[in-house]
Formats: structure tokens, C-alpha cells, sequence
């Protein structure tokens, strides 16, 4: 993957960016889906299965080194940027064509 921006994930995704003030430019390496795979630099978007909500797997992806999360919900308890959106399955796409 061509590494982005938190900004330029966020505008691709027409997600809002809640991120520590001059956050905005950390470089993101990759993208998972899969809060197992998560590594240095990640941006992680968390899907909704039958089974599973990926969301539940949010703070464990920072631990890892994931530098964004994709969410629906904001989580004002979480000290980590967040691109917040209506529904986490198309930004995927989004970021994948920008």
C-alpha cells in the first residue's frame, strides 16, 4: 500500500478526523480489518460480523502500534486518532481507490 496520511484516509473516507492536536500528518503504512494482524503504523477498520464486532478490538489494535482506527462510534475515552463514520465497510473501498 501507498502510505497516506490521517488526513488523506479521512478525506477519502468523507470520515471526520478526531485526532491530538498535529496528528493529522502521521503516516499510515497499511490497513487491516483484522485486529490480529495489526502492526506499527496500521490504520485498523473495524467490521461487524454475525458473530463478532471489530469494534470491541479497538484498544487492543493501539497496543500493537496501529496509528488510526476507522469507527462508527466516537469514543471520547480514547486517547488515539479516530476517523469517524457513518458505516466502517465502504471507507475500505474509499481508501482503496484514493
Amino acid at each position: 500500500m501507498k502510505s497516506m496520511t490521517l488526513r488523506e484516509a479521512a478525506d477519502a473516507c468523507k470520515g471526520r478526523l478526531f485526532a491530538p492536536e498535529g496528528s493529522e500528518g502521521l503516516k499510515i503504512t497499511d490497513i487491516s480489518i483484522d485486529s490480529r494482524t495489526i502492526e506499527k503504523g496500521f490504520l485498523y477498520i473495524p467490521i461487524k460480523g454475525q458473530r463478532f464486532d471489530g469494534h470491541d478490538f479497538i484498544s487492543s489494535v493501539f497496543e500493537k502500534g496501529a496509528v488510526c482506527t476507522l469507527t462508527e462510534h466516537y469514543d471520547e475515552n480514547l486517547a488515539f486518532p479516530q476517523i469517524v463514520v457513518d458505516s466502517t465497510s465502504a471507507p475500505l473501498r474509499d481508501i482503496a481507490e484514493y
